[in-house]
């Protein structure tokens, strides 16, 4: 008899959300296939939307925390990822290419830490199908994940901005925008960028406190409005915080009156 299959609490996690996830699809299926209604068929898809936007979170824990673990790899080590097919998880084995030089041999990559030129991609090592060595965070997540390059950057600068990360000592610091990311779930991807996106611009020429009091007014409009609208908001607000070198605490006075009424469209 076949020894048991142990999963980890991880995996027992994802099956029971697939589980339930099979289940939403059949009620909204037969919902919205016998006698659907406008009301009812909006109901669904508000449902859906706030259960999709509950893993981000985690999406962009994971790219930064990949892209913590891959910043210090060791020269001449990568990882190697099969393209035969399926993709095996991933292991950080020594890179027989390696020169003591630093120059690349056929089959090395640019992004290959320690390798300076870039030959082609493919790994020559004996296996199931060709492989390409990865040091890079944003790499392994596309091919991975088969999410493209921008994706993968994205993930990964969000993440850094909004959930926690650990230091080398073992300490815990809180994410660099607390209110922001606190709004995660309740959030869509391009809002939640533009938002970051629009604090970044701002906080050469705000004070820290100004820059958290914007972050709470931009995160609040952001639960508010539709991310075409939050995009005028926050282009509103960066364009009052620096007109010109403003003084930051008169700035964000402006901004403040300003963002209440969102500048209507042209």
């Amino acid at each position: 008899m076949a020894a048991p299959l142990l999963l980890d609490p991880a995996h027992h996690a994802q099956a029971d959300l697939d589980a339930a996830l099979a289940t939403l699809e059949t009620i909204v299926e037969h919902e919205t296939l016998t006698a659907p209604t406008t009301e009812r068929t909006l109901h669904f898809a508000e449902l859906v939307e706030a259960t999709t936007r509950r893993p981000t979170r985690l999406q962009l824990h994971l790219a930064a925390a990949l892209e913590h673990a891959t910043t210090d790899v060791p020269s001449g080590q990568g990882l190697l990822v099969d393209h035969g097919g399926t993709l095996p998880g991933p292991a950080l084995v020594p890179d027989p290419a390696d020169t003591s030089d630093g120059s690349c041999r056929a089959g090395d990559r640019a992004d290959i830490v320690g390798c300076s030129g870039d030959t082609g991609g493919v790994d020559s090592a004996p296996g199931p199908g060709p492989r390409t060595r990865y040091a890079r965070a944003r790499d392994l997540l596309r091919m991975r994940l088969r999410i493209s390059g921008a994706e993968a950057g994205r993930r990964i600068r969000l993440g850094h901005a909004l959930t926690p990360r650990t230091t080398l000592s073992g300490e815990v610091v809180p994410a660099e925008r607390p209110v922001l990311a606190s709004a995660l779930p309740h959030l869509d991807r391009e809002a939640t960028t533009g938002v970051l996106r629009a604090l970044e611009r701002v906080a050469a020429v705000l004070d820290h406190e100004d820059v958290t009091e914007l972050e709470q007014v931009l995160t609040s409009h952001a639960t508010t409005f539709d991310p075409d609208q939050l995009r005028r908001i926050a282009t509103h607000a960066v364009a009052v915080a620096d007109p010109d070198g403003a003084a930051p605490s008169e700035s964000l006075k402006h901004i403040q009156q300003g963002v209440q009424d969102p500048p209507a469209r042209g």
